[in-house]
């Protein structure tokens, strides 16, 4: 599953890629995405969180980070697929208010073993955006991407034709605060292209 929101900013366009439209992001946010500037981040350290409804279940393998960036001429196509792992959950003042009954929430980040990998495609970002900027190379429109994927399990006993009502939170920089990516949605577990809904382990 990804969600989608756009937002453009000079030589470089951002976009945040995901299942729909900019319905899908709250008014709240949009200026969030608008400041996010992908040659400055570091893209080791971005995090993502999910609130779950109760039933489904996220576990390791089943959150993805896709990075991908190219440009308006299509000369330039690079994308990058970070698997995520969990980590315990900081006492987040924001994520903390998002709690709610019958929910979870999830905290992930890039595998350390990553790391290296996330940094040098930020460089080529950065890079690109020099050279561009400095007359070196034509000024052209680039896209750089982000996408979340989710594949949750179901819990034993859960109903697998039941919606799972899924949120999406994202924190680009360790010096930032969580904001809402994508509002609370329902999803089709039992009939959605991510195929059948696996139980979880252990279960």
């Amino acid at each position: 599953m990804k969600y989608l929101s756009r937002a453009s900013q000079s030589v470089f366009a951002l976009a945040v890629l995901g299942l729909s439209a900019c319905t899908s992001v709250p008014l709240t946010s949009l200026p969030r995405l608008q400041g996010l500037n992908p040659t400055q981040m570091d893209f080791s350290e971005v995090r993502v969180a999910l609130r779950v409804q109760e039933g489904f279940r996220l576990e390791k393998d089943t959150v993805t980070l896709s990075m991908d960036l190219t440009n308006e001429t299509q000369w330039l196509d690079l994308s990058e697929q970070f698997p995520l792992d969990i980590r315990q959950r900081d006492d987040d003042p924001f994520l903390n208010r998002q709690a709610k009954p019958g929910f979870t929430i999830y905290e992930f980040q890039i595998r350390p073993e990553d790391a290296t990998r996330a940094r040098k495609l930020q460089a080529v970002v950065a890079d690109l955006k020099r050279r561009s900027e400095s007359g070196e190379t034509p000024k052209e429109k680039h896209s750089f991407s982000l996408s979340v994927n989710f594949k949750p399990c179901l819990e034993k006993g859960a109903n697998p034709f039941r919606n799972a009502r899924v949120t999406v939170y994202l924190r680009p920089d360790p010096a930032d605060a969580y904001f809402k990516l994508v509002k609370e949605r329902k999803f089709d577990m039992a009939g959605d292209t991510i195929g059948q809904i696996k139980t979880c382990a252990g279960d």
